[in-house]
């Protein structure tokens, strides 16, 4: 299991920031505004539906667990 930090989140949460404020046309416009024309999620976002996705294969038995473990 991967644990993250708070500090490691926010630098890779800024990296995106600066990233999408390179786009030609997207300067301008919020963080937000930006991640959706550029049909992107925020990293929080995408954190959260592995999350979800890891969940839903545990609970279907898609995936080896050793409970015992």
């Amino acid at each position: 299991m991967v644990t993250y930090r708070k500090q490691d989140i926010v630098a890779t949460e800024k990296v995106q920031k600066h990233f999408t404020k390179r786009f030609v046309g997207l300067k301008s416009m919020s963080y937000q505004q930006r991640l959706t024309q550029s049909n992107l999620h925020s990293l929080e976002l995408r954190r959260l539906l592995i999350d979800l996705i890891w969940c839903y294969k545990v609970l279907f038995g898609l995936v080896n667990l050793d409970c015992k473990k």
